[in-house]
């Protein structure tokens, strides 16, 4: 007989174990990775703006600090009062850019956006440019109070969840 012994297909079964658990190892890593980069919030862009809060004024002041200039319509502030566009908050047009430097846009009850804000609320600045990818910059993203040892309630063990007084205080 002039086929192949036993040897030789003890080797092609060996590899081919071997090359399957190679493509399990990969599927699973590729799988898990994108997860990791959906959870992350996509490329992981934040759109370049810097908040200011006044808790005299129940007040936050938004100041857009990018390189490059955006289109004031293409921005969007979501918070508990809606949905503004950047346009509509600084009582711009729609099509005018916005760069560095420019005045800011003011979330309160004497804005366009209607209501005070609160130092626990959450705010999203999204820019969705027509033609580009979305990127976001959140402020107050923990949206929760901060207890009296500085931390979230709950993350000292000494915190007494039926204690009030062991819950107080602001996110800064």
């Amino acid at each position: 007989m002039g086929g192949l012994g036993a040897d030789s297909r003890a080797v092609s079964e060996s590899a081919g174990v071997a090359a399957l658990i190679a493509i399990t190892v990969l599927a699973t890593a590729s799988v898990g990775l994108s997860v990791i980069i959906a959870a992350d919030g996509g490329d992981g862009s934040s759109f370049p703006v810097e908040f200011q809060y006044s808790s005299d004024l129940s007040q936050l002041t938004v100041f857009y600090d990018g390189e490059e200039e955006v289109r004031a319509g293409d921005v969007v502030v979501d918070g508990p009062a809606g949905n503004f566009t950047w346009a509509e908050l600084a009582n711009v047009p729609e099509n005018r850019s916005i760069a560095a430097g420019d005045q800011p846009v003011f979330l309160n009850e004497g804005s366009a956006y209607g209501d005070d804000v609160a130092e626990s609320e959450v705010i999203r600045v999204i820019h969705r440019p027509e033609d580009g990818e979305t990127s976001v910059a959140v402020w107050n993203e923990g949206g929760g109070e901060e207890d009296d040892d500085g931390g979230l309630p709950g993350d000292d063990p000494t915190d007494d969840p039926a204690d009030p007084a062991s819950a107080t205080g602001v996110n800064p």
